[in-house]
Formats: C-alpha cells, structure tokens, sequence
C-alpha cells in the first residue's frame, strides 16, 4: 500500500520466554530476533537517534 513504516528499537522492549520445547530465551534474544524477522519485510528498524537524524538532518 506504499506506507512507510517505522518501528524504534530503544522504544520497545520484550521479556524472556520458553519456547515449545522448553528452551529459555532471555529478553534481549527475544527483542533483537523480533525485530529483525521485522526489519525491512514489514517496517523500518531505527534508534531514536537514527529516527531524529533521518528526519531532522
């Protein structure tokens, strides 16, 4: 539909979890998998930095 998407990585946080064969995946494993099956098929990943520059600069 042409929108230009962006999600801010330091914005959104995630929390560990088990998986279905019970494996534990800490939080940070978590948010940095979800954003990158994220990033560039469904949005555009930035920093809050990255976002400031890209629009100001």
């Amino acid at each position: 539909m042409g929108f230009e998407t962006y999600l801010i990585s330091d914005a959104t946080a995630a929390f560990g979890m088990k998986d279905q064969s019970g494996t534990y995946d800490d939080a940070t494993t978590i948010h940095n998998i979800s954003l990158a099956t994220l990033h560039e098929e469904f949005a555009t990943i930035l920093t809050t930095e990255q976002l400031i520059n890209h629009f100001i600069n």
